[in-house]
């Protein structure tokens, strides 16, 4: 699997380099301007670099390459989610990072969880999708996906200002704790998809 993960990150900076130019991009603005959203950014473009490597695999008939390598289907999709773990990871510690040196600690670690949990979701939702009925199909999916999410954020941004009360943390805890469970179904719907899938 690690020979995947690096073919992915090789990937990821030559066929990605935008999302990891938008994902600097906000990091910079989070020191420079007030609005939260842009806390947000790093982990839901990190989020969706799974399904979009996924896609160039596709393409580029990796897939049927792959197949013939002594690599099994089920290690195959693994890295997929794997690698979408790491990124998100990698994004949400720069992420707070910059939230430690601005000194708002208190007032955006709930943006944080909640973008966490969204590229756990879109994740989610999204490879089952791609590895079933491909990418192009997959799209659809993704699109609706990604509108969503953003459309959910916009709403928590704007019921109120105030810190979080102890329900509020609780419900904060219960969904990273779903969203997880549903990543790891998925992981699993996934493999059991890829499995019966023939090249």
């Amino acid at each position: 699997m690690r020979a995947l993960l690096l073919k992915d990150w090789y990937m990821a900076r030559k066929y990605c380099d935008s999302y990891l130019f938008i994902v600097l991009v906000f990091l910079v603005l989070s020191f420079v301007s007030d609005n939260v959203i842009f806390y947000t950014y790093p982990c839901m473009m990190t989020g969706l670099l799974p399904y979009t490597l996924y896609s160039y695999d596709e393409r580029e008939k990796f897939t049927s390459y792959c197949a013939a390598m002594p690599v099994s289907k089920r290690q195959y999709v693994s890295e997929k989610y794997v690698f979408g773990l790491i990124a998100s990871a990698a994004a949400a510690l720069l992420t707070l990072i910059c939230i430690i040196i601005k000194g708002k600690t208190s007032e955006l670690m709930p943006m944080l969880g909640a973008a966490t949990i969204a590229a756990l979701i879109s994740q989610a939702a999204m490879l089952p999708f791609g590895f079933k009925f491909g990418v192009e199909k997959g799209r659809i999916l993704f699109i609706a996906v990604v509108a969503v999410l953003f459309a959910a954020f916009y709403i928590v941004m704007g019921s109120g200002d105030s810190a979080p009360t102890l329900s509020g943390e609780a419900l904060g805890y219960i969904s990273l704790a779903v969203s997880a469970l549903l990543f790891a179904a998925s992981w699993l719907l996934s493999q059991r998809i890829y499995e019966n899938k023939e090249f």
